[in-house]
């Protein structure tokens, strides 16, 4: 059936949904910083990343906390097989303002509340368009743990994390662990940030282009992930240019979008595996 449109602290804090003040504490782990993924953040940064979340073990951590969240599986995603045995199912946790992927050791759906820490990744766990935290520093804290020699190479031991308040993250090579000389060595493996998810900007809404089409001087643009249609006349001048609200998803900005635009003489249709629109600015411009 075709519809018709026109124009248009960490520490120890149990955070609960839907709080008036959204605060989210975070870990950046050294290799993040080495790989220059994200820019070392200092106090009053806005930043976006990217997060996991990892259980905590029976050992308390100072970058450990306690959050309520929605678990589902990523959609599309088989479980994995862990080297260790057993499956590894591939979940996303949303929380008030923020998201994290989760590789769960059993499937899981539903409201739940999650106990370990949210670090800042890279290589997410399977979903092809990661949601991007958004949030103001408002604490940075050094992060050392003391590393160990276990004949095959160097390892931070679990549980040993001391933290240092700092207003900027250092910049070192994190990654070059020195050989402890004695059991009380400490290594810093990363920071913890402190972020402010309501201080933010609101993040400014660019038009991507995506599928085009044209019909004589009527050329017609979809935006890649908005539902966002324009339509540009260029035999006047100079060109004039249109914009439609559709009343359509938001989808994945991926390299090959599903949305076709097909124009013709009064105007185009929109189609898709799921729909299909007609944009017709003939007459009233319905």
């Amino acid at each position: 059936m075709a519809s018709s449109i026109g124009s248009s602290s960490a520490w120890g804090v149990t955070m609960i949904a839907e709080t008036a003040y959204r605060a989210l504490a975070v870990f950046v782990p050294g290799w993040v910083l080495d790989d220059r993924s994200l820019a070392p953040p200092a106090c009053g940064d806005v930043v976006e990343v990217v997060l996991t979340f990892h259980p905590t073990g029976p050992t308390p951590s100072p970058c450990g906390q306690t959050v309520r969240a929605t678990v589902r599986p990523v959609f599309g995603h088989t479980p994995y097989s862990d080297p260790e045995g057993g499956l590894r199912w591939p979940l996303e946790a949303i929380g008030d303002g923020w998201s994290a992927e989760w590789l769960s050791d059993r499937p899981r759906a539903g409201r739940v509340e999650l106990t370990g820490r949210l670090v800042v990744d890279i290589f997410w766990t399977g979903s092809d368009n990661p949601v991007l935290v958004r949030g103001r520093v408002r604490r940075v804290q050094l992060v050392e743990q003391r590393i160990e020699n276990t004949g095959s190479g160097l390892r931070a031991v679990e549980g040993t994390e001391r933290l240092t308040e700092v207003e900027s993250t250092p910049y070192r090579f994190w990654s070059n662990w020195e050989t402890p000389s004695t059991e009380d060595h400490f290594q810093g493996t990363g920071v913890l940030v402190d972020l402010d998810l309501d201080d933010v900007p609101a993040p400014k809404v660019e038009f991507v282009a995506g599928a085009v089409s044209v019909d004589g001087p009527d050329l017609w643009v979809m935006d890649r992930s908005n539902p966002v249609l324009l339509h540009v006349d260029s035999g006047s001048a100079p060109p004039r240019i249109v914009e439609y609200l559709l009343p359509l998803t938001i989808e994945p900005p991926k390299d090959q979008w599903t949305r076709k635009v097909h124009a013709d003489r009064d105007g185009c249709w929109i189609t898709s595996r799921h729909e299909v629109f007609r944009c017709d600015r003939t007459g009233t411009g319905h």
